[in-house]
């Protein structure tokens, strides 16, 4: 059985669907796809690489990029995808 689920950006501008994930795809994967889909910067304005992550709307729960995207999200759940920001 595959997902179906939704997804945006930050800013909630850009909206997508994806279906038919496998439930074993990784959720780095998973976001590795919709950064693309959604064309997302790949650089910021220094030209540094920008890291994704995603959040789990019905939770509120960042979703950890190795975890089987099946284990930890259901058919029709929203994603934020966010970019990654280390401090320091």
């Amino acid at each position: 059985m595959s997902l179906s689920l939704t997804a945006s950006d930050l800013s909630r501008q850009k909206l997508v669907r994806i279906d038919g994930v496998r439930p074993d795809t990784l959720v780095g994967e998973v976001v590795s796809r919709l950064v693309t889909r959604m064309r997302l910067p790949r650089n910021d304005s220094s030209g540094r690489p920008v890291s994704y992550h995603a959040l789990l709307e019905r939770q509120g729960t960042h979703l950890e990029s190795g975890r089987r995207i099946g284990e930890v999200a259901r058919t029709d759940d929203a994603l934020v995808i966010q970019p990654r920001i280390d401090a320091g």
